[in-house]
């Protein structure tokens, strides 16, 4: 369960960094709706409110107050352990993004380094390449230059 939480929060990590650029909040695809669709709460449901009785005089009224304490007092005694339920749930949630993000960012920084790797790589091996053309007294062979960047990922 844990993994698909983390699945699920890694994709909207990832969406994080579209989200920083343009500043609005994307939709979500189906397939995240559906996963979180499919991954309801373990929790019971919130117990609603107890509806409050009307402060009035008299023996009626207080017959009133007495039974809507007692739906009060019922009400808090339900509701506890449901947000310690929800409480703990959040938290695991926040430790599973926490996680994902920063599982996140390490992929992130091995992908620049990746990038920073192929371009300095790309460019020793043009100016290798031009310096043995130059010592042969030869021009560079056709798709040799501009191979560097977007053009040697094509």
């Amino acid at each position: 369960m844990k993994t698909v939480y983390a699945a699920a929060l890694c994709c909207i990590s990832l969406a994080g960094a579209a989200i920083a650029q343009t500043g609005e909040t994307p939709a979500l695809t189906p397939e995240q709706q559906a996963h979180i669709s499919g991954n309801p709460s373990r929790c019971p449901e919130i117990p609603p409110a107890p509806e409050l009785a009307e402060p009035g005089r008299g023996n009626s009224a207080a017959n009133r107050m007495t039974q809507a304490n007692d739906r009060y007092n019922t009400w808090v005694a339900a509701i506890g352990p449901v947000l310690l339920c929800r409480q703990a749930e959040v938290r695991e949630l926040r430790a599973t993004a926490d996680a994902a993000h920063a599982l996140y960012v390490a992929r992130g920084r091995e992908f620049n380094a990746g990038v920073a790797s192929q371009a300095a790589t790309c460019s020793a091996w043009q100016a290798q390449i031009a310096e043995q053309a130059r010592l042969n007294n030869r021009d560079l062979p056709d798709g040799h230059a501009g191979m560097c960047g977007a053009d040697a990922a094509q």
